[in-house]
């Protein structure tokens, strides 16, 4: 391939050098017309591999733009998962009568009734916790989303996946605390006689289902 490519630059000149008294002026338009045809498929088809490997070039280019910004989407996810996760506060009230407050979803165990008996929430309280905890499941199941959509290679998948589990863990630990009807929580004078089990009950059981399946598939 190289040498056809070096033979077409010096084909003219050796041609219609003196010794090549087969040609002449008159025939030099022959001359082009044989180096054209020996040459031309070669030059097409050496064509069609530049244009192949620059098609493939893009691509490879391309596909690196889109990892980029598939990362970047998803650790703004995982930040701001992160970040509401962390500052999440609720008061918990107990044998002291100022209650306590407490900062971060990862202490959502301390309201579980069988390990803190004397521990409880008013409902009002908990009304904010559980919709400040949807608010971060519902970012849970985009981040996963998006991430199982993404072009990113499997170990990246699993290690961001299990960046977030135990947030996930811990936003389903309060549903689950709630729908086993293992957490205190006390109805103010506008609620009296309500039963606060009955009041979250049916909000999005959806929601939760596939954060519970997101969780049976994040790695260990």
């Amino acid at each position: 391939m190289v040498f056809v490519i070096i033979f077409a630059f010096i084909a003219p000149i050796i041609f219609t050098l003196p010794g090549f008294i087969c040609f002449n002026e008159s025939t030099t338009g022959q001359i082009g017309d044989t180096i054209g045809g020996i040459t031309a498929p070669f030059l097409g088809f050496i064509s069609i591999i530049f244009l192949y490997l620059t098609l493939k070039e893009q691509q490879n280019f391309n596909g690196t733009q889109q990892i980029a910004s598939d990362f970047g989407i998803l650790m703004q996810i995982k930040d701001n998962i992160s970040r509401l996760s962390n500052n999440l506060h609720f008061t918990i009230k107990h044998s002291d009568p100022a209650g306590s407050d407490d900062q971060g979803i990862l202490n959502i165990e301390e309201l579980r009734k069988l390990t803190n008996p004397k521990n409880f929430i008013n409902i009002k309280d908990f009304d904010k916790l559980y919709k400040d905890s949807m608010e971060i499941a519902e970012l849970i199941l985009l981040f996963c989303d998006i991430l199982e959509k993404s072009s990113l290679n499997v170990n990246i998948k699993g290690g961001l996946y299990k960046s977030v589990k135990n947030y996930t863990e811990s936003i389903f630990k309060l549903y689950n605390l709630y729908k086993t009807k293992n957490i205190r929580i006390i109805l103010t004078s506008s609620t009296m006689g309500d039963d606060p089990f009955s009041i979250f009950s049916t909000q999005n059981d959806k929601l939760w289902s596939e954060l519970k399946a997101v969780l049976e598939d994040i790695p260990n």
